[in-house]
């Protein structure tokens, strides 16, 4: 419940902050999972898919940073010319720390995903910021205000594989600050799709102690974030024993519940990863 209600009416940070918290509540339940009766079990998914409906949109935080946008830049112009050309060296100082700290909480899968090269030559940091001086406050504004639009837009259509983010605006400060920002939607969809994977094994698992065996289908999935038509998750019986449970993955592709190799279980946090997203029987977990 934590996880849900930190990002609500929040921008980027609390949200980053929510979906850090989150696993950590899906991990202790997984290990739980085989060793619950069948109350508690469906119990547990219920409360899942109430929490579920609660998740603050991703579009929402996009409409939050979009509101705050001309308040940050403003500062920054205000004295004229001469002013905005010493607070943008303040204001890249921060922004590079802040860029820091948010990339530490994005997944670990994340990590080994090389970093762009810091403008550290004294030249190239002077012309951008003649260039922010340029441009000044409306213009920069407006460039993000656009661009979180057509982004806040796109999460609410099906996920699809490519999923090209939309051209960035060419002013320094959209081109240094909305990358982040793009990579926003993959990890929110994929904590979703985690949560729903959960849930439906606990339902199954409650089914299965509740009749004494598994059921040939389950017609009530959750539906699969990662779907290109918003259809349900996806199960198979495997045996009077064993079943499988997938999402198609980021590749937005069913591999018939073949799930992810070492390899790219390592790359997950890159979109377009070949492989699906298992909860099988056999192993209690994501795979």
């Amino acid at each position: 419940a934590l996880s849900q209600q930190i990002p609500r009416g929040g921008g980027m940070m609390p949200l980053l902050t929510g979906s850090a918290c989150e696993p950590l509540g899906q991990k202790a339940l997984w290990q739980l999972a085989d060793k619950l009766d069948a109350k508690t079990a469906r119990a547990a998914a219920t409360q899942l898919a109430m929490l579920e409906k609660k998740r603050w949109p991703l579009s929402a935080t996009l409409q939050e940073e979009k509101r705050t946008a001309r308040s940050q830049f403003q500062p920054i112009f205000n004295g004229g010319p001469i002013a905005a050309w010493r607070n943008t060296g303040t204001f890249f100082g921060e922004a590079q720390a802040m860029t820091g700290q948010l990339m530490q909480m994005m997944p670990e899968e994340s990590a080994s995903e090389p970093e762009p090269e810091p403008l550290a030559d004294k030249l190239q940091w002077a012309k951008l910021r003649a260039q922010v001086v340029y441009y000044g406050p409306r213009t920069v504004a407006k460039n993000m205000e656009n661009w979180m639009d057509l982004v806040g837009k796109r999460t609410e259509q099906p996920w699809s594989n490519p999923r090209p983010h939309p051209p960035l605006p060419s002013d320094p400060l959209s081109l240094i600050i909305l990358p982040v920002y793009g990579q926003l939607e993959f990890k929110w969809v994929r904590t979703r799709a985690e949560s729903q994977l959960l849930q439906a094994y606990l339902l199954i698992r409650a089914t299965r102690l509740e009749t004494g065996y598994l059921p040939e289908s389950l017609p009530n999935l959750p539906i699969d974030p990662f779907s290109p038509t918003r259809a349900p998750l996806r199960y198979r019986r495997d045996s009077a024993e064993k079943f499988t449970l997938w999402s198609v993955g980021s590749d937005a592709r069913d591999d018939n519940g073949k799930a992810l190799d070492k390899e790219a279980t390592r790359k997950f946090g890159e979109q377009g990863v070949q492989g699906d997203l298992v909860a099988s029987s056999a192993a209690t977990q994501l795979r």
